[in-house]
């Protein structure tokens, strides 16, 4: 459908493990007002977004930080595979706290 289309740039190789994970309600799919489409789930304390493809992250973060507050969490983390998530999300003062990298197995080193 129009969200795993809209999803797969941002979810590459995980996009069937995380629709899965919504068809189980372990995470939701949200499309925001304006047509962004965007993945989140509680991991202990943390509010999570798992993939967001569309624009206007800068005005949707105070929203989500808002689901987060409600939901009682303590931080809000971001997955992602775009470093400028960093200065685009600067305002709110974002801690980076790692990068994920990710050695595929079937690779000939």
């Amino acid at each position: 459908d129009g969200a795993a289309e809209s999803l797969a740039n941002a979810l590459g190789d995980d996009l069937e493990i995380i629709a899965d994970q919504v068809r189980e309600n372990l995470a939701q799919l949200w499309i925001a007002p304006n047509g962004s489409h965007i993945v989140v789930r509680r991991e202990s304390n943390a509010f999570v977004v798992v993939a967001f493809e569309g624009s206007q992250i800068r005005e949707i973060t105070p929203a989500l930080i808002e689901c987060a507050r409600l939901s009682g969490c303590d931080h809000l983390r971001f997955h992602t595979t775009r470093p400028a998530l960093i200065r685009l999300l600067r305002k709110f003062h974002p801690e980076p706290m790692e990068y994920v990298l990710r050695i595929p197995l079937g690779s000939t080193h």
